[in-house]
């Protein structure tokens, strides 16, 4: 390992935990990490009575995709960084009209959104390009940079399919940089804009003043950040053209220009940054794309993705106690290295690993969304449960298969 290299840890403390105790706990952390084998984005086994859990989050100075499977073996010289942080609980407010939720603030990092970051698997290293433009939004934020000299109104679009997984990673990025930098303050808002048009054109223009009068509340602070997730952010461009085609009344245009207008308005605040989402680019307006710093493709998942979000689902059902494992899943690296094999239910001597590869590319042909994917060992399960009070590996591997084989034809009948 590089001198250059970083290895990058989060800590999460208990509340009680005094920020006078971080210089002490950072020297047991790094004690007790030495001589160890680490791999990235894992919980590390480390015991002390302030420590909830110790992550080995990510690593500085080396590209991720340049290692094989992320372990390394910690020796000295190397060097670590620990970001220790709590869970915050207290705010979490919800508003609503006619039962229907239209934003809603959540103080960060927060318990609700805690191992979401992990839980996500894209191609490419999406979300850490992500989180790098995030950040250096933030930097750019707290060091007050001029937006008329460095163009940038800290707004990020992302688009893709629906359950491709754009409103996790929004949140997810959000809190990973509040994790970063917990000795700041940051508050989290999310604006779903079609519940904002769904029903009541005709007060649309007062609760868009209550929403933007919160944004408002809570970067008047400036010693805190504000994240503003604006989802499904094509409901206003939609709502707008309904409107100007003569199908609202004028008043009702006026409340979609308003949040319009609002939404630019927040690029003049220095410490609010904006993620919009969307599943229809094309829907969006010109003139708002203009104002967006970067505009990121969230696609569905690839073999690779495909495979992790598979072999994770996969261990939680083994480490519930509803699955039984008769070896260790491999990583996707390793299984290229032996060029894999093209599975079937006659080669259920072979590895899972090998298996649960295969099925994996099936997925990515048709190809399944993250959502549908999380989805489908759930109904593999179904099809397998009668068989044995806790199924073996092979079983729904093979129901896995089967089902993946069934979506693939379906997928083809629909395109023909």
């Amino acid at each position: 390992m590089s001198k250059d290299t970083t290895l990058v840890f989060e800590c999460l403390l208990h509340n009680h935990t005094q920020k006078e105790k971080h210089r002490e706990l950072e020297m047991f952390i790094r004690e007790g990490l030495r001589g160890r084998q680490i791999k990235i984005g894992t919980p590390v086994l480390i015991t002390h009575p302030d420590i909830i859990r110790l992550r080995f989050s990510s690593l500085l100075g080396l590209d991720e995709d340049r290692t094989f499977g992320g372990f390394f073996h910690v020796n000295a010289p190397y060097a670590v960084k620990i970001h220790f942080y709590t869970n915050k609980k207290s705010r979490c407010d919800v508003f609503q009209q006619d039962e229907e939720q239209l934003f809603e603030t959540t103080e960060l990092p927060a318990e609700k959104l805690d191992c979401l970051w992990e839980s996500l698997h894209f191609e490419k290293n999406t979300h850490n390009t992500l989180l790098s433009v995030i950040t250096t939004m933030f930097r750019f934020s707290l060091a007050k940079v001029n937006s008329k000299i460095i163009g940038i109104n800290r707004m990020v679009l992302l688009h893709g399919p629906p359950g491709t997984g754009k409103t996790s990673l929004s949140r997810a990025l959000f809190n990973k940089v509040a994790i970063q930098n917990a000795h700041l303050s940051f508050s989290y808002l999310e604006i779903n804009c079609q519940a904002l048009f769904s029903k009541w054109f005709s007060e649309s223009g007062k609760k868009i003043a209550r929403l933007f009068a919160e944004i408002q509340s809570l970067s008047d602070d400036k010693r805190k950040v504000v994240f503003v997730l604006v989802d499904e952010i094509e409901s206003l461009t939609l709502a707008r053209s309904t409107a100007l085609g003569g199908n609202e009344p004028s008043d009702s245009i006026r409340a979609v220009n308003t949040l319009l207008t609002q939404l630019d308005r927040l690029t003049e605040k220095n410490n609010v940054i904006v993620i919009g989402t969307t599943n229809l680019l094309h829907a969006i307006d010109d003139a708002f794309l203009s104002r967006v710093d970067i505009s990121v493709e969230i696609e569905p998942p690839s073999h690779r993705a495909a495979y992790n979000i598979l072999v994770s689902c996969i261990k939680e059902l083994a480490s519930c106690g509803l699955l039984a494992l008769r070896e260790k899943l491999a990583y996707f690296d390793s299984i290229l290295a032996m060029n894999g094999f093209e599975y079937s239910p006659e080669h259920a001597k072979h590895s899972q690993s090998e298996q649960l590869y295969n099925i994996a590319k099936l997925a990515s042909l048709v190809p399944l969304t993250g959502r549908t994917l999380r989805k489908a060992p759930f109904i593999a399960y179904t099809g397998i449960i009668s068989r044995n009070d806790t199924p073996g590996c092979d079983a729904l591997l093979e129901q896995l298969h089967r089902d993946m084989e069934q979506r693939k034809t379906e997928a083809q009948r629909v395109t023909k």
